[in-house]
This record gives C-alpha cells, sequence and structure tokens, in this order.
C-alpha cells in the first residue's frame, strides 16, 4: 500500500487544499496562467521578431522556403511524438491523485523511448526523399534550398518531437514555469542570438536553418534534466513498499490512450501548415512566404490560449478523475473569459490595421492583408470557445477528437484545393477560417451534451461587449479618418485601451482578477 505524507509541491505556496476546493484549483490556474500569459507573450514576440528579420533579410521568397521547410519539419516532429505529449498531460496527474508515485518514473522510458524510435525512423526517410518534397512544394522551380533546409532541419525531429514530450511531463506536474522560460523564452532568444553569427559565415538563408533547430537541442537537455528532478523529488514523499502497475499494464494503458491523439495531432498540425504547402504547391513559393508571414501574425494572438491550455490540461484530468465537473466548467468558463480579454483586443487591432502589419515585412507582403484580416477576425471565434479541445482530450475521449480532426482536416483540404486557384491566399484564409469554425463548433457541441461543459461564463458577454464597442469602434473610426497608419494605432491603444482596461477591472470579480492577481502577488 502507497502511504504519501504530503501532497507534492506545485507551483502554488498557498494550494494546501490542491485539487479539494475550486478556490484551491483557481488560484492554481491563476499562478499558472500568469507566468504562462508572460512566457507565451514574450514567446510571441520573439518569433515575431526572427520571422520579421528572415522576410527582412530574404524577401518573400526566402521567406516561402523557411515557412515551407518549417510546415513540414513541423509536422514530422508532431508525427513523431505518437501523441506520447497528451499521454502524459493525461496520466501524470491522475497517478499523482490517486498516489501512484512509483509508475511515474516507469512510464516516463514507456512514453520517451517509442518516440526517438519512430521519429528517427522519419527524419532519416525524410532525409532521403528531401530533393523530391522540395520539389514538390516548389511549384516545380528551382528546389535547391527547399531541399537543403528540410536536410539540415532532419537531424532534430527526434530533438523536437521529445521535447514536446518533456513539455507535457513537466505539466503533469502542475508546473509551468519550465513551458514559460525554457520553451517560451531561451529558445527563442537563442534563435535570435545565432542568426547573425551563421549569417556572418557566408551561408545564406540556410543560416536560418541552423539558428533556428540547434537551440532545440539546448532546451531539450534542460527539460530532461527538469523533469528528471520534478520525478525523483516527487518519489521521495513516497512511504514504504509500494504495488507497482505491471509494466505491460501500465504501457497499454498509456498508448491505449495516447494512439488516436497520435492521429488527431497529425490532422491538427497539419490544420496549422497545410495551408501554407499548398500555397507553394498551387501558386508560388513567394506567395507561401507572404501567406506565411500572415498566418504567422495568430501567434501574436494565440499566445493567452496556449498560456491557458498549459495549465489547465492536468487540472481538467485530475478533477475528472475525481467527478468534479462542477469544477472543471467554472475552471473552464474563467480560462475563456481571461483568453478573450487579451485575444479580442489583439485580433480586432489585427484586422482593422492589417495592411499597415503586413508592411512591416515589406512593401511586397502587403497583398497578404486581406488574409491577415479573415485569419483575425476568425480568431475572436476561436478564442470564445477557450481549450475546447484540451478539455475534450482530458476528458479522455481521445477517439472523439481523432475523428473530429479528420473531418477538419478532410474538409480544411478539399476547400484549399477548391479556393487557392480560385482567390489565391485568401481562400487559403477562407479555407482554414471555415475548417476552425467547423471544428470548434462539433467540440463544443460534443462538449456540452456529453459533460454539460460550455465556455460562456459571467464575463463572456461583457468582455465581448467591451473590446467590440471599446477597441473595435474606435479603431474602426480612426482607421477610417486617418488610414492605416501608426498614428490610428496609437489613438486606438491609448483611448479605447485606455476604457478597456478601466473596464476589465469593473468586470474583476466576474473576471476572478482579484484572485488571478492575487496568486501572482503570492
Amino acid at each position: 500500500m502507497v502511504e504519501v505524507t504530503s501532497l507534492p509541491e506545485t507551483t502554488s505556496t498557498d494550494v494546501k487544499d490542491h485539487g479539494n476546493s475550486f478556490a484551491g484549483e483557481l488560484r492554481l490556474l491563476s499562478r499558472g496562467s500568469s507566468l504562462g500569459f508572460v512566457g507565451q507573450a514574450a514567446n510571441a514576440v520573439l518569433a515575431f521578431a526572427f520571422s520579421l528579420a528572415v522576410g527582412r533579410l530574404f524577401h518573400a521568397q526566402g521567406t516561402g522556403t523557411f515557412f515551407e521547410a518549417l510546415a513540414i519539419f513541423t509536422i514530422a516532429s508532431n508525427v513523431g511524438d505518437l501523441g506520447a505529449d497528451d499521454g502524459l498531460n493525461w496520466s501524470l496527474p491522475r497517478m499523482r491523485a490517486n498516489g501512484s508515485f512509483n509508475d511515474i518514473r516507469r512510464l516516463l522510458p514507456i512514453a520517451c523511448i517509442p518516440v526517438l524510435v519512430l521519429s528517427s525512423l522519419l527524419a532519416a526517410a525524410l532525409f532521403v526523399y528531401a530533393v523530391p518534397i522540395g520539389h514538390l512544394f516548389n511549384h516545380g522551380h528551382n528546389s535547391t534550398h527547399l531541399s537543403s533546409f528540410i536536410r539540415i532541419l532532419c537531424p532534430f525531429v527526434p530533438v523536437a518531437a521529445l521535447v514536446e514530450v518533456l513539455i507535457a511531463g513537466t505539466r503533469g506536474f502542475d508546473r509551468v514555469w519550465p513551458l514559460a522560460t525554457i520553451w517560451s523564452v531561451i529558445m527563442p532568444i537563442g534563435r535570435l542570438l545565432l542568426l547573425p553569427l551563421f549569417l556572418a559565415t557566408g551561408i545564406g538563408l540556410l543560416a536560418v536553418a541552423y539558428a533556428w533547430s540547434i537551440p532545440i537541442v539546448l532546451g531539450a537537455v534542460a527539460l530532461c534534466w527538469t523533469l528528471w528532478t520534478f520525478v525523483v523529488k516527487e518519489h521521495r514523499l513516497v512511504v514504504g513498499d509500494a504495488t507497482a502497475m505491471p509494466a505491460r499494464e501500465l504501457a497499454r494503458t498509456f498508448w491505449s490512450f495516447s494512439a488516436p491523439r497520435a492521429l488527431a495531432s497529425i490532422c491538427a498540425m497539419a490544420l496549422v501548415w497545410l495551408d501554407v504547402l499548398l500555397v507553394g504547391y498551387l501558386i508560388s513559393v513567394r506567395m507561401a512566404g507572404i501567406y506565411g508571414v500572415a498566418n504567422r501574425y495568430l501567434v501574436v494572438v494565440t499566445f493567452a490560449l496556449a498560456a491557458a491550455g498549459g495549465t489547465i490540461a492536468p487540472q481538467v484530468s485530475r478533477l475528472l478523475a475525481k467527478g468534479k465537473v462542477g469544477d472543471v466548467r467554472r475552471l473552464y468558463q474563467t480560462a475563456t473569459g481571461w483568453v478573450m480579454a487579451v485575444g479580442w483586443p489583439l485580433s480586432l487591432t489585427l484586422a482593422l490595421f492589417a495592411p499597415l502589419f503586413m508592411r512591416l515585412f515589406g512593401s511586397e507582403f502587403r497583398v497578404g492583408a486581406t488574409a491577415l484580416t479573415i485569419l483575425a477576425l476568425m480568431m475572436l471565434y476561436v478564442a470564445a470557445t477557450g481549450n475546447n479541445m484540451v478539455v475534450l482530450v482530458m476528458s479522455g475521449r481521445t477517439s472523439t477528437s481523432l475523428w473530429v480532426g479528420v473531418i477538419t482536416l478532410a474538409l480544411n483540404l478539399g476547400a484549399n484545393l477548391f479556393l487557392i486557384p480560385r482567390l489565391g491566399i485568401n481562400g487559403a484564409a477562407l479555407a482554414w477560417a471555415l475548417s476552425l469554425f467547423v471544428s470548434n463548433a462539433i467540440i463544443t457541441v460534443i462538449l456540452y451534451r456529453r459533460l454539460q461543459l460550455h465556455p460562456i461564463g459571467p464575463a463572456f458577454l461583457p468582455v465581448a461587449a467591451a473590446s467590440v464597442l471599446l477597441i473595435g469602434l474606435p479603431g474602426l473610426l480612426f482607421r477610417l479618418t486617418l488610414g492605416p497608419h501608426w498614428s490610428a494605432i496609437v489613438l486606438t491603444a491609448v483611448l479605447g485601451g485606455g476604457f478597456y482596461l478601466y473596464a476589465l477591472w469593473r468586470l474583476r470579480e466576474r473576471l476572478e482578477l482579484s484572485t488571478f492577481f492575487s496568486s501572482i502577488r503570492s
């Protein structure tokens, strides 16, 4: 029988009733999300700065090569992680809640070794077939740069797949700081520092590949050490002999959950990057670069969604294991309110001033303004549905998430093939928006019918109204009178933003901001 002397230390020192009361869970969400917001915001800015440097240095053609290679690399690494990241996110909180601390240490190699083996095989295949792959997505033109880019990134595919799993492992211990620091800040800073060094060697665009990939290795080493310290520290809390689950049963339980998520993750990641590749295939690498920049701006909007999701995932798994559906509903609605409070003003600003933001990368990128507007407006809907996929997966419905992903990807592929030849990159943006609308609608209906969970909490409508009335309408007025210029953005931020912050303060009780800020101060 396992005897636990105390619960393991979490990111919040005051959450002694961790998992036993909603107040404790809300403090944990507040502490994790606040750190996550800072980390993800820094990541968004740093990632944008790297993309801006690439765009300015190598223009649309070089940027298209970078984004196409990055799309192939990202899809490959997500195929290679086999859904083990979601598996750890789901299993570790439940093991900790049940006191199965001995099984945690035994689970890590079960999760990591298959990931390393498969992702290495996948990387080898990509290396061998880099030339035909480059030719396929280069619209039949010279594919030397794209093929070389792919081959440079190939050795880092297994490392990137492992990093995804390691990050999920640290989140399973209710720790957000590894994600917020190592992944979100240290690795992007490393890329920015390495870029000029490799550019100085005179290798041109390939400098981007080396600068982008090498920090992944450093991040993997740091995350390995961090996760192992968490495991060792938690294992020391076990007193007496423990009855461990047989290894075969442990592996079967883990992979029966993770396997459907592997396929669903492939669909989700393909949905993110498929349109960039199809633009390159159907139009040109240059237009893929322009569309990739428009798509990259969404990182600035989605950082709040990522920050909340990184904290809420293990909480949802743990609470549902204890049957506390009501607490899950309140956490989901609270997190959605926070995501909307940040994401809606940013989305409206991007949509209204899209020509100005695209012109930052150079005059040739301005043709992507309409696509950016479409993408930004769809993010209003995505933010309003919150971390619905996270909640669905952590409820154990991985098969459901798989068929939703398959339907969404099929719809996206069909819409892209129909719209891109007719509307260009605006067609790609419309296809992406249609896919996200259908996907989030299906998930929202499933969560409500199966668990009576929905994102509409006390702050939902007030935050939406404040964003539209205090950011959207003034921004539209200044855009119409002053045009897409920085003066219009400054006026929107100063006047509309000031009133918007005051409105959020008036809504602080509905948004649970008192708990949010008290958790930060503690």
